[in-house]
């Protein structure tokens, strides 16, 4: 098994290489690679991650220009969490929320 840090980048390579090949393929109706070499590559992200055993997810979706979506079409983010990742994982992905992302017992707010 890569080391983490090994495996993180190569994890993250291979992400924007699937991002870029997505973007060809259904944005600019131009694929580059055919669908056996794009499962091949989802099989090497899916059989890395697996190795590295995240020990949780965060599972996200951009909706409209306000919420970060910039082309119009519906795809989840599942981003793998390791233990330790974040030194307060609570938060999740709402940490572009600063009084949400510690989630405050009494609801508090700015």
């Amino acid at each position: 098994m890569p080391a983490p840090k090994d495996a993180e980048k190569k994890i993250e390579s291979l992400r924007e290489t699937i991002r870029h090949h997505e973007y060809l393929y259904y944005v600019l109706d131009q694929p580059a690679i055919g669908d056996q070499e794009f499962d091949q590559l989802m099989r090497q992200l899916k059989d890395l991650e697996a190795e590295q055993k995240p020990d949780g997810y965060n599972v996200g979706v951009n909706v409209g220009r306000a919420g970060g979506q910039s082309v119009l079409h519906v795809h989840l983010h599942l981003i793998p969490r390791y233990a330790g990742d974040h030194p307060n994982p609570q938060g999740g992905i709402r940490q572009i929320i600063p009084w949400k992302a510690d989630y405050p017992r009494g609801g508090a707010k700015p």
